[in-house]
């Protein structure tokens, strides 16, 4: 025969159950709930992309370099879900007008987990509308001296997508002062050289063959360095190419991913301009945590250098000219 404490626990039990069973469901409908909103191929699968800018029409011109007709080119198709992003890197000093030293365009595929990475020489010669032919970073200069920052964020929105013939659906812009911020705020950031690389700040400080570990300014000298480098602007595209991967492979640890938002807050003011919201960016934590360093490629503009004269400033300048026909090869490929 039961007593009575025997009893009272035999009631308890089936209580404590069913607790039990009402919190693993909760916490089953929660964890439904972020996987619905965050996880990346649902996220940006049922949701369209903003459209930035679209490819204009392309003008032809004669042998003095004026506009005459337009003509249509064929744009890249976009697989469902997703999207292109245009990464920017700008300095500004005092009052002058910010100036964009770092130009990238990005095509995410949260589907295939793979991103591609299409460097463009900050010297790449475009036709910008009612100028001429003049360099590609010209059109933020141009833009923001008409109508401030956006204004500068969208000239060169539009001139990258009439260049590789895509739409930008996203952007995100820094400036030097916040990349090397967010960099000290995640605790640095590891990166191997291959071979030894020279900086020509510092007295011709060189950075041996090996893994290094790079606070912000360290890492701010090494993605601006182009003089000292055999290959010049090309090695310094290759050189911020491999710091974008970096931060990814540190802030968007499993670890850390919960943590995105609150970063996001707290460096917004300082780095970034972006149109991505914070749904947007913990999805993309998400997506970059899971994805290998082999699913981050990485290409450039293919071209030729050479002198020419700047429509803008009327003198001659060096320019990168883009070989058409590689180009429209290689953004059919990666985007």
């Amino acid at each position: 025969m039961k007593n009575k404490s025997e009893k009272r626990q035999t009631r308890r039990l089936p209580r404590w159950k069913k607790y039990l069973g009402i919190t693993a469901c909760v916490l089953l409908i929660m964890g439904l709930i972020f996987y619905w909103l965050f996880e990346p191929v649902y996220h940006f699968s049922r949701q369209k992309p903003p459209v930035l800018a679209n490819p204009r029409p392309a003008q032809q011109s004669d042998s003095s370099g004026s506009e005459t007709a337009p003509v249509l080119q064929e744009q890249s198709a976009l697989s469902e879900g997703d999207f292109n992003v245009l990464l920017l890197g700008t300095d500004a000093r005092g009052d002058e007008v910010s100036r964009t030293d770092v130009i990238m365009a990005a095509h995410v595929s949260p589907k295939n987990k793979k991103v591609q990475l299409l460097s463009i020489p900050r010297d790449t010669r475009v036709l910008l509308e009612g100028i001429g032919y003049t360099k590609i970073n010209h059109a933020h200069t141009i833009g923001e001296k008409k109508g401030g920052n956006a204004s500068g964020t969208g000239a060169m929105i539009q001139a990258v997508s009439d260049l590789l013939k895509i739409p930008i659906h996203y952007y995100v812009k820094t400036d030097f002062k916040g990349f090397q911020h967010v960099i000290d705020t995640i605790g640095g950031i590891d990166i191997e050289l291959n071979e030894p690389v020279p900086l020509s700040a510092g007295g011709g400080t060189v950075l041996e063959k090996g893994e290094h570990h790079f606070s912000g300014k360290e890492a701010l000298q090494f993605v601006r360095e182009r003089y000292a480098l055999p290959d010049g602007d090309f090695g310094r595209q290759k050189h911020q190419a491999m710091v974008l991967k970096a931060m990814a492979n540190q802030l968007l640890k499993p670890t850390n991913v919960p943590k995105l938002p609150g970063l996001w807050a707290d460096v917004k003011q300082d780095m970034l301009d972006t149109n991505f919201s914070n749904h947007d960016l913990v999805s993309l934590g998400w997506l970059f945590a899971g994805m290998g360093k082999d699913r981050i490629y990485y290409s450039q503009i293919p071209g030729r250098g050479e002198k020419l004269i700047d429509a803008l400033m009327n003198v001659p300048l060096y320019f990168w000219v883009a070989d058409q026909e590689k180009l429209t090869a290689l953004v059919r490929e990666t985007f």
